[in-house]
């Protein structure tokens, strides 16, 4: 469930708690925040915002999907996300969508190309190998395109 990107801000990544048990282990190993990126508005996502909650982690719940990435519809979602990931206050964060590879990926490595200016080969070969390729890259292409792009289609 938990990967760490390695660079000093400790963003960690991954799918979707599925308990209260892995929201405490998250908070266990120092997480504070987490950045929800699939909210749809069902009890499990009130859920989990409310155990995050009572655990004492800030959360930031974004409803999009991996097929409107690069579409101005996720326009405002992305410019949040990257303002909760660059402040300093919400470290160690915890990123996650449903599995944690195709919404997870696209948001990670845009911070790391746009904030901490990581080289668009690096993150295109950790996008990839957090599981964003195959029928992910094939169903999802705009994921690919805009991160080789190294802006938002909003920017």
């Amino acid at each position: 469930m938990i990967a760490s990107n390695g660079d000093a801000t400790a963003i960690y990544r991954g799918g979707q708690p599925a308990s209260c048990a892995e929201l405490a282990y998250l908070k266990s190993v120092g997480v504070k925040s987490i950045l929800k990126l699939n909210d749809r508005g069902l009890p499990v996502d009130s859920d989990e915002k409310d155990q995050a909650e009572n655990l004492g982690l800030r959360m930031l719940s974004l409803p999009f999907g991996a097929a409107t990435i690069g579409r101005p519809a996720t326009c405002d979602s992305v410019r949040q996300a990257l303002s909760f990931l660059s402040d300093p206050d919400n470290w160690p964060v915890y990123v996650h969508c449903t599995a944690g590879k195709d919404r997870t990926g696209y948001t990670v490595g845009m911070y790391e190309k746009l904030r901490l200016g990581k080289p668009v080969e690096a993150v295109m070969k950790e996008l990839h190998r957090y599981g964003h390729r195959g029928w992910r890259s094939l169903l999802f292409p705009q994921i690919d395109h805009e991160l080789a792009a190294g802006h938002p289609v909003c920017e």
